[in-house]
């Protein structure tokens, strides 16, 4: 992994000096709690602060220098200050309102009528301009909340009250256009008539004391302290950034009583409480910093900024920030830096530096960085100055090599070889997966073949080719039955299907018809090109030819028709081709030799040279029905075969029966003993019978008569029951005596089919 330190480097020499400096206050001032800080924005050479004890301290000189007053009532506990110029403000708290028209060097007591200092709890002040503002008090104690509003310069006041529970008001802020808010202990007032009237708008996350309300752009910073209205009960507090009055709010915990907050711009805000706590944020109260260098920890009430560095903290003692003075930090080498795609830089800072943090999220003197921009902070633990710097790192064009192995894809012949080339480029170097490191390798089997490349700029890319070799053709010529065949006579050779083909004839055909004497062979094609050739079939015609000639027959012969059991002869008429000598004619044999046969006693047969003969072949049907078989002949080329066929006949009896009804029985098969059909009609006057054969797991089937229309119209009642252990017979008599005559099927069905059917003729 390629690597660059980053090292936060100090340029100017070491001034062992906290970044929070206590200032020097006149006299008796030195060593008061002071509780809010002010600086008048339009012009800050001019600033104030008060005290717990009732002292008010003012500068002209932008804090360089300090005068001390007092309270001309001796009244203490002052928490607020306000100037609307360098002449006109309030001051506020616990010991009521006063108002200064001389910049602070004197004051008058304009608290509302009836205020008393014992029992209201005034807290803060907020003016428009020199005339119209309010002052705050109540709400802890079971106290009801006093919004005083004056419209002339504190001359008069009305009075707007309201009961929250446990909820003291402390702060508040009133805008131009007459709108503003409040703030009280987990609760958010607002006033839409310049601070004349309020009522409740928004609760903030933490029901505790919150001294202060900071306002700007929409985003609010309020502090807690304690877990009560008036923030006793213990030593917690937290610092809660809400991107606007209702929210989202961030809430951050300290462990310290916080009272004092101050917004510097959109994302950068402050927070001071007891102990020392001074909390930093950079990103609208997402973290925070302890900054409390300088401090020693002294309790810490208010917090204000007259630039983003130029700031003031009130508590046990004023404080200025020297975040102006000091070191500065920097990042050593170069602040671009280019990489390699998919490569990490480990950046590095020097030690000695707290809360070290990257702006990827990163904390600590190291951070693994891609591409990007990136801003490191640390802070100096000698001057408690944070310093920052940027680097930026940028990741080289990604170059992939491009492998081709000319036209026809990635797929090859068997027995073939394939160039793979890097067909982009060039590069510094080539190394493929076969170890080879040439921009080309020659490859002969299937499988994935990689190249990693070094580009110009030191990058390394990589990329893959699948190779498929096919697997060998195999053509072959379908068996041939015959190499050797007579003149006259031709043989097929077949190629496998589903390629192109290549006979030694030219023909392109699968198939081709062979006649002559030759040697032949087939290549077979497939999709890609691939090849392959048969082994060669020699096929030889002799100069011979057949001499048997059947031709004159009716193709198939069909032996006359016979009845079951007899037998019927036909004469089949045989030519001989050969006119140089006689044909003679041993015995030629049938196929299946069953049904047919042919008289021995006639053989051998003689037929004269370019004459004619005949041979008689018999048939003996057993069966009804159409019988085959075909006769063979042999003859010098190959045999003579000739289909014959015949058909049997039933044998039909006829006779009468008692009833004076015609009654016929036909024999559909002869052997050692004639099958014949059941009597038909089978008639009867008034009972018939019916024998039913099933094997011995057989069910009892049941027998009922049905007319022609498939109506039941009677039933059969078992008579006898006979088995021997394999079969079993039923018979069964039907009265009929009822039914009309006419024509009857008995039927006989073991519950799911019909088993037997039997005709039954009725008559009268």
């Amino acid at each position: 992994m390629p690597l660059i330190t980053l090292v936060l480097m100090v340029v100017g020499g070491i001034d062992v000096v906290g970044q929070w400096q206590r200032v020097a206050l006149p006299g008796k001032y030195d060593t008061q709690m002071y509780l809010d800080v002010f600086f008048l924005p339009s012009n800050p050479r001019f600033g104030w602060a008060v005290s717990l004890e009732g002292g008010i301290v003012l500068t002209t000189d932008r804090g360089a220098t300090w005068t001390g007053v007092d309270l001309p009532d001796g009244n203490t506990f002052l928490e607020h200050v306000q100037f609307l110029d360098r002449f006109n403000g309030y001051v506020s708290g616990p010991a009521g309102i006063y108002r200064s028209s001389d910049g602070g060097a004197s004051w008058r007591n304009v608290s509302p009528p009836g205020y008393r200092v014992e029992r209201e709890n005034g807290w803060g002040c907020f003016f428009r301009d020199i005339n119209r503002g309010v002052f705050l008090s109540g709400g802890c104690s079971n106290t009801a909340q006093s919004f005083y509003y004056t419209d002339d310069g504190g001359e008069t006041w009305r009075r707007d009250v309201h009961f929250e529970r446990e909820r003291g008001l402390t702060d508040a802020i009133i805008f131009d256009d007459g709108t503003g808010f409040a703030t009280s202990s987990g609760l958010l007032w607002r006033t839409e008539d310049g601070g004349r009237t309020w009522q409740t708008s928004f609760r903030t996350p933490i029901n505790a004391w919150t001294e202060e309300i900071t306002y700007r752009n929409g985003a609010m910073l309020l502090p807690t302290a304690g877990n009560s209205c008036s923030g006793g009960g213990s030593q917690e507090g937290t610092l809660m950034w809400g991107d606007s009055p209702n929210g989202p709010w961030r809430t951050f915990q300290t462990g310290q009583t916080m009272y004092g907050t101050f917004i510097v711009n959109d994302v950068e805000g402050w927070g001071v409480g007891s102990g020392g706590a001074v909390y930093y944020t950079s990103n609208a109260g997402r973290d925070w910093i302890l900054r409390d260098c300088g401090i020693n920890g002294a309790d810490l009430d208010d917090i204000w900024f007259i630039t983003e560095s130029e700031g003031w903290i009130a508590g046990r003692g004023l404080f200025r920030s020297r975040f102006d003075r000091g070191d500065s930090i920097q990042i050593r080498g170069p602040n671009l830096v280019d990489i390699c795609p998919d490569d990490t830089y480990l950046a590095t800072v020097i030690p000695g530096l707290a809360n070290v943090q990257w702006s990827n999220g990163q904390r600590g003197n190291e951070a693994t960085l891609g591409p990007g921009t990136y801003i490191v902070t640390g802070l100096d633990t000698i001057t408690c100055r944070l310093s920052s710097d940027t680097i930026v790192i940028r990741s080289y064009p990604v170059v992939v090599p491009i492998i081709n192995s000319g036209a026809g894809g990635a797929e090859y012949c068997a027995g073939t070889t394939a160039v793979l080339r890097v067909a982009n480029g060039p590069f510094r170097s080539y190394r493929w997966s076969t170890a080879e490191t040439t921009d080309s390798i020659v490859v002969d089997r299937s499988g994935v073949y990689v190249v990693t490349v070094e580009d110009t700029n030191g990058c390394t890319t990589m990329a893959e080719w699948r190779a498929t070799f096919r697997a060998p053709l195999v053509a072959s010529i379908a068996p041939v039955p015959r190499t050797t065949i007579c003149a006259d006579d031709s043989v097929e050779l077949v190629a496998p299907a589903g390629y192109s083909y290549r006979w030694t004839t030219g023909s392109t055909e699968r198939s081709i018809v062979v006649r002559t004497s030759g040697r032949y062979a087939v290549t077979i094609i497939d999709d890609l090109g691939c090849d392959a050739s048969s082994d060669t079939i020699d096929i030889t015609v002799l100069n011979l030819r057949n001499r048997i000639d059947l031709t004159a027959n009716i193709m198939p012969v069909v032996v006359p028709q016979h009845e079951i059991g007899e037998r019927s002869c036909i004469d089949l008429e045989v030519a001989n081709l050969d006119s140089a000598g006689a044909l003679v004619i041993h015995r030629p044999f049938l196929v299946g030799n069953v049904r047919f046969s042919m008289p021995l006693s006639q053989f051998p047969v003689v037929i004269p040279r370019a004459g004619r003969g005949v041979v008689r072949i018999c048939a003996a049907a057993v069966d009804s029905g159409w019988v085959s078989d075909t006769v063979v002949f042999s003859d010098t080329c190959r045999p003579q075969t000739l289909a014959v066929r015949s058909y049997g006949n039933t044998i039909e009896f006829a006779g009468d029966s008692r009833c004076d009804v015609p009654v016929g029985i036909t024999a559909y098969r002869a052997g050692t003993s004639h099958r014949i059909t059941d009597p038909i009609p089978n008639p009867t006057v008034s009972r018939a019978a019916i024998h039913v054969r099933g094997p011995a797991t057989a069910l009892q089937p049941s027998v009922s008569v049905v007319n022609a229309m498939g109506v039941v119209v009677g039933s059969a009642v078992v008579d006898a029951h006979i088995t021997d252990g394999i079969w079993q017979v039923w018979s069964y008599v039907i009265d009929v005596s009822q039914i009309p005559a006419g024509l009857y099927m008995l039927c006989a069905s073991d519950g799911a089919a019909f088993r037997h059917v039997q005709t039954l003729s009725v008559v009268r």
